[in-house]
This record gives structure tokens, C-alpha cells and sequence, in this order.
């Protein structure tokens, strides 16, 4: 690999679902292999890709780059604020990332900025790396190192949430409150029927619980 500089992007899967975790990536990509990444079409956000073609990506960059997932799991998201959780997940990878690159120049990170407050955020960050961090609203339609992080995340999340389908043998969907399947899911079995894979706190939760699915 070219040591000349590295850049990272940062972003996450599974925020708004009321099954399984929130995963949050950062992608590492090296000079020589930058220009490849931003070349590349179809790279974009996750969310505008089809799984087929999420999971062809992040098969064929997983190879070529250093990445590092962080879990957040249900149970931890009833206990504390989300956005709090996903800021102490994007430290751990900086903190991770920096180790593993000590003797060589990170030139930037860019993160796909969940806050309200980036300036606040970036400052409190900058205490763990040195070096240049961006953190702007909707990064993984604007940055491919920032949307190659979002479908390794996703796809990351989505092999999550098959594990917790052929766990339980429930067919739930996707695990967004979005989705039909996941509600009937719900209703059906019960929130302890998923064993502690389902964010008791969401409204989605809330509302079932007063019997209000019509609002679905």
C-alpha cells in the first residue's frame, strides 16, 4: 500500500429501526487506492443501492481497505441518549484507527454528522486525532469513502439482522418501523418474544402497546 496519506469516512446503518443494532463503520483508504474509490459509480449511499449490489461492493473493498465496525445494541439505545452512543462509537474508531495508523499521516476524516452541533463535536474529537475532521449532514451522498462506510455498514447490519431472524425463526422484515412486516411482527409474537433485540423505548413500541396500529 501507497504510505504517502490515508483518508477515512464514517458513517452508520440502523438508526431509525426498532429491531437490532445500530452498526457504525469507518472506512480507511490509502492514496493509491483513493482515486479508484472515487472513480467508482456505483458507490453511493446504501440507501439508494439494491442489497445485490451493496453486498458486490463491500465483498470486493473489504479486501482492499482497513474498516472497523461498532455494534450498538437495543438494549444499550433504552438506556441512553442515541446520538450519545454514536458519538462514543465514532471515538472508539478514531482511537482504534489512529493506533493502527500511528507512524503514518491520516490526511482526513469525514463523518456523516448525525449532531446538531458539528463545530461542538468536531472540537471534542479533534482531542483524539490530529488531523483535519469534517462532519457535515447527508456526507454519504457527497464523499464515496463516506458511502463505501454507509454499505459496509448496512450490509454489515443487514447479516445482523439474519442472524436474529434464524435466531428467533421469525421473519420479521426488515426491522424498520416503516415496514408492514416488522409491525405484524411485533403485534404477533410480542416485544419478549424477540429476546432483547427490540428498542423498548421507540415510539413505534409506544404505539403498539396502546394497540395503535392503524397509525402504521
Amino acid at each position: 500500500m501507497d504510505k504517502d496519506f490515508y483518508v477515512c469516512g464514517i458513517d452508520e446503518a440502523g438508526k431509525g429501526c426498532v429491531i437490532g443494532p445500530l452498526v457504525v463503520c469507518i472506512a480507511v483508504v490509502d492514496k493509491s487506492l483513493l482515486d479508484i474509490v472515487e472513480k467508482d459509480d456505483r458507490i453511493k449511499d446504501s440507501k439508494v443501492l439494491s442489497k445485490k449490489s451493496r453486498i458486490e461492493i463491500a465483498k470486493e473493498y473489504k479486501n482492499k481497505i482497513f474498516y472497523k465496525i461498532q455494534k450498538i445494541l437495543p438494549e444499550e439505545i433504552d438506556k441512553n441518549n442515541i446520538n450519545t452512543l454514536e458519538l462514543k462509537a465514532i471515538k472508539n474508531l478514531l482511537i482504534t484507527t489512529k493506533n493502527k495508523f500511528n507512524k503514518r499521516h491520516i490526511k482526513e476524516i469525514i463523518i456523516d454528522s448525525p449532531f446538531k452541533n458539528n463545530d461542538l463535536i468536531c472540537t471534542e474529537l479533534s482531542k483524539i486525532v490530529d488531523t483535519k475532521i469534517s462532519l457535515e449532514h447527508k456526507a454519504d451522498r457527497n464523499y464515496k469513502i463516506v458511502s463505501l462506510a454507509s454499505i459496509i455498514a448496512k450490509v454489515t447490519r443487514d447479516l445482523e439482522i439474519n442472524k436474529i431472524k434464524k435466531k428467533l425463526k421469525i421473519d420479521f422484515g426488515s426491522g424498520y418501523p416503516s415496514d408492514k412486516k416488522t409491525i405484524l411482527a411485533l403485534k404477533k409474537y410480542g416485544i419478549e418474544r424477540f429476546n432483547g433485540n427490540v428498542r423498548k423505548k421507540w415510539q413505534t413500541i409506544k404505539h403498539l402497546s396502546q394497540r395503535r396500529l392503524d397509525e402504521f
